[in-house]
């Protein structure tokens, strides 16, 4: 199992995404064998090789294969319960915006209305994470960012969503500022991608925030391209 998710890995950082379906599809066969008798955890590892087949098919160009996937992994992660074990809110929120993302690819039009519910689902389990006392373990500050600047992506262009779409990316915004106050190269692009989409959710409601967060943008990727022009020099937009 390690051998095969190394080399899932390596394939995919190497940008060969037809072996990296073949090994994740063997990952996945694994885990399916041992599943009928596996405790939460086991279930939990079949929902992680889930999720990496539905990334190296998203990398090989097979959006449905990929959207099947990850709908698998969210139908297998629901049959647990959220509240049994903080483990489980976790990988139910990354599922669920999995599989939004995943239909994103399919098309986003098409499918506006479950993508978005699916994004405020996603959201509320991080949140519902970080409101423990104490926080779980479990609580991953990078996964609720990611989540609530998706949201905030998906909402932001629609005037009766745009208030929404500001309260999801200034909560990204507040979380990435502390993210890369502390490792700025891992996480400064992302700061400036939450900026991009909280502007366009002021700039649907006509606030002049929209101009201040672009220009922050902005200023973040000049840092970036600047450090490294071949990695970042045409990353302007999310």
């Amino acid at each position: 199992v390690v051998d095969l998710i190394r080399a899932g890995d390596l394939a995919i950082r190497l940008d060969a995404p037809e072996t990296a379906t073949d090994t994740t599809d063997a990952l996945v066969t694994l885990y399916r064998r041992w599943a009928a008798d596996a405790d939460r955890a086991g279930v939990l590892e079949l929902a992680t090789a889930l999720a990496r087949r539905a990334w190296a098919l998203r990398q090989a160009q097979r959006p449905t294969e990929a959207y099947h996937a990850a709908q698998g992994r969210l139908d297998l992660v629901r049959t647990l319960d959220p509240d049994d074990h903080p483990s489980v809110s976790a990988a139910l929120a990354a599922a669920v915006l999995g599989a939004a993302l995943r239909l994103h690819d399919l098309d986003y039009d098409q499918h506006r209305s479950r993508i978005t519910r699916l994004g405020r689902e996603a959201l509320g389990l991080h949140r519902r994470l970080a409101a423990g006392q104490p926080v779980s373990a479990e609580y991953d500050e990078a996964e609720h960012a990611r989540a609530a600047s998706q949201l905030c992506s998906w909402l932001a262009d629609r005037k009766k969503t745009a208030a929404e779409a500001v309260t999801a990316g200034g909560e990204a915004v507040a979380i990435r500022r502390v993210l890369a106050a502390a490792e700025p190269e891992e996480y400064r692009v992302d700061l400036a991608r939450s900026l991009d989409n909280l502007s366009r959710a002021h700039a649907t409601l006509k606030r002049p925030e929209a101009v201040t967060c672009r220009v922050e943008s902005a200023q973040l990727r000049l840092l970036l391209a600047e450090s490294d022009p071949r990695e970042h020099a045409y990353q302007w937009s999310d």
